[in-house]
């Protein structure tokens, strides 16, 4: 069987990554990019204390928070809130 630890380490850093990358301008930036530091964070530690064959977990929990969170704020936009 081969190891899949060098790719799931791969996407782990990828979805980190995406978490900590915000435009500048994005309207509401402080908070969501404070937010996305957290996630991205208790990811991290998470991946680090625990089996590696979890990794895949942990990247899917970071994407599926990224995804709500953009959700939320095209919502907030289209009903006039903060932009996006």
């Amino acid at each position: 069987m081969q190891d899949r630890t060098p790719d799931a380490v791969h996407e782990l850093l990828a979805a980190v990554l995406e978490a900590i990358t915000l435009p500048y301008g994005t309207p509401d930036y402080d908070r969501r990019i404070l937010d996305r530091a957290g996630w991205a964070h208790a990811v991290a530690t998470a991946a680090l204390a625990g089996d590696p064959r979890d990794l895949a977990w942990n990247v899917d929990y970071l994407r599926a928070k990224l995804t709500a969170e953009q959700t939320d704020a095209e919502k907030r936009a289209a009903r006039g809130g903060v932009a996006r």
